[in-house]
């Protein structure tokens, strides 16, 4: 008996770390289009571009809570909705507060993200939350992405093992990678990885401490932006 009892915990522990693992990886702030629907699927107002972040629920180790900031008035919205996240990736209703159909959906590889929520909203009527967006690592202002110094937004600064280059304003492409150097002009080679148009991911663990120098080609031309790496 005791063997099956440690064998039984031993399985337990391991699934809860792997769910905890990915849960990490979905906690963040997002960049989103959400749209609010009827039960029938008709939009009820005009889309919103907004923030939704999920950060991890105080009770239990694999959920997840939301807020998104199309309230109005620069106000957030915090629904207390419990969303149980899936080491598939997937998303669903945590029972017994949220029935796992009412809240569903995913985490992509490329960071992208869909969200699908019920919103009760009795006496008038009943609707659907439904979010379509990115991870956004940079915690720019929602009402400032879109100023001239935000072309490039380099998270974080400074930077010890992986940074990450995004902007709302131009669209990245695989053919066309950030170039670096250092200030005397020379290029550095460094891992890139194009994660999606928005967003590329940097390894900067090979650099010595100091200043650096972004270059990316983008149909706007080539933007510069300086980052600095500190271990």
């Amino acid at each position: 008996m005791r063997r099956i009892l440690i064998i039984v915990l031993f399985l337990l522990i391991g699934r809860n770390v792997k769910s905890q693992t990915f849960v990490h990886d979905v906690i963040g702030r997002y960049l989103c289009e959400r749209k609010l629907l009827d039960v029938n699927n008709n939009p009820v107002i005009p889309n919103c571009i907004c923030y939704f972040e999920l950060w991890p629920n105080t009770m239990f180790s694999n959920c997840v809570e939301y807020q998104d900031s199309c309230f109005g008035g620069g106000l957030w919205e915090h629904i207390y909705m419990e969303v149980e996240v899936l080491s598939d990736s997937t998303f669903q209703g945590f029972d017994p507060w949220t029935q796992p159909e009412l809240a569903t959906g995913k985490l992509y590889a490329n960071d992208s993200i869909y969200y699908r929520i019920f919103y009760p909203s009795p006496p008038t009527y009943n609707r659907w939350k439904e979010f379509r967006g990115f991870k956004l690592y940079s915690f720019v202002g929602i009402e400032e992405l879109n100023k001239p110094e935000n072309e490039l937004m380099i998270s974080p600064q400074p930077a010890s093992d992986v940074m990450h280059i995004q902007s709302t304003q131009v669209l990245f492409t695989q053919k066309e990678p950030p170039k670096l150097y250092d200030m005397s002009g020379k290029e550095i080679k460094l891992p890139v990885q194009f994660i999606n148009a928005n967003t590329y991911k940097v390894d900067v663990r090979g650099l010595s401490p100091g200043v650096f120098i972004l270059a990316i080609k983008t149909e706007k031309g080539v933007l510069k932006k300086k980052f600095i790496v500190q271990h």
